[in-house]
């Protein structure tokens, strides 16, 4: 399995992130600003396809069946266009 590498992934990820945005990002802030995490996400289906089914589906269901990572990508990119093009919110042309 791959799961030791995919989570050394994520942290060194994680790592890149903090280094570089160590600047940007606010020791402290004020609770109370911040909106409601539901009001984050502005087309429902889009979200759906894109984290729940793709991503758990493609990357996860298919791993075990050695399906190269890019080629999940590049198919979930192309469905990720086509569903947000249907919708209102995301202007995808």
């Amino acid at each position: 399995m791959m799961v030791p590498v995919n989570l050394a992934s994520v942290l060194a990820s994680l790592v890149v992130l903090m280094v570089y945005f160590r600047r940007c990002i606010p020791a402290t802030y004020d609770v109370i600003q911040l909106k409601p995490p539901s009001t984050a996400i502005k087309e429902w289906v889009t979200f759906r396809a894109g984290c729940v089914v793709l991503v758990l589906i493609g990357f996860f269901g298919l791993e075990p069946l050695r399906v190269p990572v890019s080629a999940v990508a590049a198919v979930r990119a192309v469905l990720l266009v086509a569903v947000a093009a249907r919708g209102s919110v995301i202007r995808s042309g």
